[in-house]
Order: structure tokens, then C-alpha cells, then sequence
């Protein structure tokens, strides 16, 4: 997802409603979420932003100050870093409590989106 994010464009994305994908494109209002197997979906979703220059552009800056805020790539280090200190066991403390799933940690988890 960052690359484009980085680039100020707008996401239509077949995922799940509840995935982490979703949930990111809504709170950073950066794209339209459909539904898996929704063509008609992706149809409209394709026809709304064709037709709409105002949106495109909001969600593309919506999506880029959101990457900016939440996303770089010194705090993705510094998480990844407490987590293998934890897994390594290595008496190397963390900051904050290592989250047992990727959701509840902002910027882990699926990084390609």
C-alpha cells in the first residue's frame, strides 16, 4: 500500500471488511474498499474515481499524510526490532508491550498493501 500512498494516489481495494487492509484505507480515507468476487463493485468503485477528480486527489493526500504519520519506516524498524528482541528472549526490554497480533500494532503486519 505505501507505494502508491507515497505517490498520492487513491486505493480501490478487494479485501475483506474486516481485514487490516480495509481498516487502514478507511481510517486514513484514502481509497474505496470492496468486497472479494464484487465486480460491479470494482466497476463503480473505477467510474466513481474516473468521474471524480476532487476525490482522487483528496484520497491521495488523505493516503500520503497518513503513510507520513503513521507509517515510516523508522518506526517499522523499531517494532520489528522489539519483536524479535522478545522472540530472541534476549533479556533486551521492550519499549511497550509487544501486541500479540499484528493488527493491534499500527504499521505491522501486511506490508505490501
Amino acid at each position: 500500500m505505501s507505494n502508491l500512498t507515497s505517490c498520492g494516489q487513491p486505493f480501490i481495494a478487494m479485501v475483506a471488511e474486516e481485514s487490516e487492509t480495509a481498516d487502514v484505507i478507511r481510517k486514513a480515507e484514502c481509497g474505496i474498499v470492496v468486497k472479494p468476487g464484487d465486480v460491479l463493485g470494482i466497476r463503480s468503485a473505477v467510474l466513481r474515481l474516473k468521474g471524480n477528480a476532487p476525490a482522487r486527489e483528496a484520497m491521495g493526500s488523505n493516503g500520503r499524510a497518513y503513510l507520513e504519520g503513521n507509517m515510516s519506516l523508522e518506526k517499522n524498524v523499531a517494532l520489528y526490532e522489539e519483536v524479535f528482541h522478545a522472540l530472541a528472549g534476549d533479556g533486551v526490554p521492550a519499549r511497550r508491550p509487544i501486541p500479540l497480533k499484528s493488527e493491534d500494532a499500527p504499521g505491522v503486519g501486511h506490508h505490501g498493501l
